[in-house]
C-alpha cells in the first residue's frame, strides 16, 4: 500500500502588500537595481523559488506455507519527490523598491519644497516625442518655416537651416518626454529599451499625447532657470572648450528641456489596471 504526504509550496519572497496591479510604460532598471541594492542588504533579487515535497511509503507482503511451518515476511518501500518552481522576479523589483522607499519616507510628492536629487512620486499627463520617426523631416519644416516667417524668433535663415539640420539628425535616436504635473512641467529622455512598447508604435499609436492619467517616480534633475547661456567668464575652458559649451546651450534651447520647465530623470512610468476614464463635467 502506498502512502503520501505533500507539503504546501514555500515561497521565498514576501508577497506585496498592495492588491494594486499595474500596467508598466517605462522602467529604468539600471537605476533601479542600483536602489534595491541600497535598500536590501542581501543584494540584487534576480529569481523566486519556491519548492514543494512528496513522501511516499510502499508496504509488501510475502507469506509462505511449509506443513507444520508458516511464516510472514513483509518488505516496505519509502522515498520522497521534490519540485522546485523558479520564477522571473525582475518585474517585482520596481515595486519592491517603490514600498521600500515609501517606508522610509524617501518618496516626496511634489517638487515644491524639493532638492536636487530629491525622489518624487506624482500624477502627470505624458507626452512623447520620437524624434526618429521625424528624422527626415527636420530641414524641410525649418526651410518651410523659413520662408513663412515663422522662423524669425528662433533666428533661423536659409544660410544655417542645413547645418542645424545636420545637427538634429545626428540626435535622432533621441526620445524626449515631457510631463505635466500639478505643480510644474517636466523634462526628461526615454531610453528605447526601457520602454515596453516598441517605439516606432509610439507615434502610430498614441501621437504625440500618451492617452490616459499616468504616474511617474523620477529624480528630480534640474530647476527652472532663465534659460541664460553659462558664464564662462569666471570658469573659463579655453576657447575651444567655452565655444563647445556654448553650442551645447544652444542646442538645448533649440531642443531640449525649456528654461522655465524641471528637469527629471523617471525611474518608472505606469498607471494602474483599474482603468481610468476623464473627470466629467457638469453643464
Amino acid at each position: 500500500m502506498k502512502r503520501g504526504s505533500e507539503e504546501s509550496q514555500t515561497p521565498l519572497l514576501m508577497e506585496p502588500d498592495s492588491a494594486n496591479v499595474y500596467d508598466f510604460f517605462y522602467v529604468d532598471r539600471a537605476r533601479i537595481s542600483t536602489l534595491y541594492a541600497q535598500l536590501f542588504p542581501q543584494g540584487t533579487l534576480t529569481s523566486v523559488k519556491t519548492t514543494s515535497q512528496q513522501s511516499f511509503s510502499d508496504e509488501k507482503g510475502a507469506g509462505t506455507d511449509v506443513k507444520i511451518l508458516k511464516a510472514d515476511v513483509k518488505s516496505a518501500e519509502s522515498g520522497s519527490e521534490g519540485i522546485e518552481h523558479l520564477f522571473d522576479a525582475s518585474w517585482s523589483i520596481p515595486l519592491e523598491v517603490l514600498a521600500r522607499l515609501k517606508d522610509l519616507s524617501m518618496v516626496r510628492n511634489a517638487v515644491r519644497g524639493s532638492g536636487l536629487g530629491s525622489i518624487i512620486l506624482t500624477d502627470c499627463y505624458l507626452r512623447v516625442i520620437d524624434f526618429t520617426s521625424v528624422q527626415a523631416l527636420w530641414e524641410p519644416a525649418m526651410k518651410l518655416a523659413v520662408d513663412t516667417g515663422q522662423a524669425v524668433q528662433w533666428g533661423l535663415t536659409h544660410e544655417n537651416v542645413p547645418p542645424i539640420g545636420d545637427m538634429l539628425k545626428a540626435m535622432s535616436s533621441t526620445i524626449h518626454a515631457h510631463f505635466l504635473t500639478n505643480d510644474a512641467a517636466a523634462w526628461s529622455s526615454l531610453r528605447p529599451e526601457n520602454l515596453t512598447i516598441s517605439v516606432s508604435d509610439l507615434t502610430l499609436k498614441y501621437g504625440g499625447t500618451i492617452s490616459g492619467l499616468w504616474k511617474v517616480l523620477y529624480i528630480l534633475d534640474a530647476w527652472p532657470d532663465g534659460g541664460e547661456p553659462p558664464n564662462i567668464a569666471i570658469w573659463s575652458g579655453g576657447q575651444l572648450i567655452d565655444a563647445i559649451l556654448t553650442a551645447m546651450h544652444g542646442l538645448r534651447t533649440i531642443m531640449g528641456r525649456p528654461p522655465n520647465w524641471v528637469g527629471i530623470t523617471p525611474l518608472m512610468i505606469f498607471r494602474s489596471a483599474e482603468g481610468w476614464h476623464p473627470p466629467t463635467t457638469s453643464t
